[in-house]
């Protein structure tokens, strides 16, 4: 998979669609012009930020649930992010 090393990338930045995988991991899915299914398991750590775990090559169309893992991403980016508190004005 070195030689994937970009479209591995890319498949994490700008997937076709995204289906959670075990342990909080997160697997990106694109579909490659060979008629296989690029998929890149990857955690996040913030929103712009985390890690590939592995990629691997598939003949059909990953199963699983797309909008559970659109949860996952969005309460972990959510989790995150910043807590700001307000000022008081004098």
């Amino acid at each position: 998979m070195a030689s994937y090393f970009f479209e591995v990338l890319e498949t994490v930045e700008n997937p076709e669609f995204i289906v959670r995988g075990n342990k909080g991991t997160l697997k990106a899915t694109t579909n490659t012009e060979r008629g296989k299914w690029l998929v890149a398991v990857y955690r996040e750590i913030r929103k712009k930020d985390g890690f590939v775990i592995t990629a691997y090559f598939l003949d059909k169309k990953p199963k699983g649930d797309e909008k559970a893992a659109e949860r996952i991403a969005k309460t972990l980016t959510n989790s995150l992010s910043p807590k700001t508190t307000p000022r008081r004005c004098k």
